[in-house]
């Protein structure tokens, strides 16, 4: 699995119907503040989709593991905007390869005052075509059934949707990257 090909795919521009640009980048070290404000001022609800469950604060465990992924078994991207000369962290979007080294597991989160305007979907786009490029077959995620937005997103993507077999409260949504990957617009 190659990293060196991703250079491309890691950074993206989204500019939003109001012409408000959203940049995208890798999360680094440095952004270990910037991720606890953004996780510290997510909506509860939006924290129990996210963590599938009532997550208070991020630990400094947590919050290393975030924003120190290992670049051969992780990618994490965060969208930026600028705020004040400096830039908010709105979302963040990240997956792991699993053990089979074939597939991934996803986790996106978006901040509520910037849901529902095409960000997610930009994301997981760029997720997904990082996911194509390093030669992994599927990616895959765990999404409440309680949380209609995420399903209609994967489902828009082109994501198969089951009722996790342990859990009747969990889907399950799994996406061959064997096919094409939606193009970025």
């Amino acid at each position: 699995m190659t990293v060196k090909g991703d250079l491309g795919l890691l950074h993206s521009n989204l500019t939003l119907a109001d012409g408000q640009v959203i940049c995208f980048r890798p999360i680094c070290a440095e952004d270990a503040a910037m991720e606890r404000d953004f996780i510290r001022q997510l909506s509860a609800q939006t924290k129990h989709f996210r963590f599938m469950g009532n997550l208070k604060d991020c630990s400094e465990a947590m919050l290393y593991q975030f924003t120190h992924p290992d670049p051969c078994h992780e990618v994490a991207i965060v969208g930026l905007v600028k705020c004040a000369q400096q830039e908010q962290e709105i979302a963040v979007g990240r997956f792991s390869v699993l053990p089979d080294k074939q597939s991934c597991e996803f986790a996106v989160v978006i901040a509520d005052a910037w849901q529902r305007r095409g960000i997610g979907r930009h994301l997981m786009r760029q997720l997904l075509a990082i996911a194509a490029q390093r030669g992994l077959h599927e990616m895959r995620g765990l999404v409440l059934a309680d949380n209609p937005g995420m399903l209609q997103l994967c489902k828009a993507l082109g994501f198969a949707i089951h009722t996790d077999p342990n859990d009747p409260h969990t889907k399950v949504v799994v996406k061959s990257l064997r096919e094409s990957v939606p193009s970025q617009r």
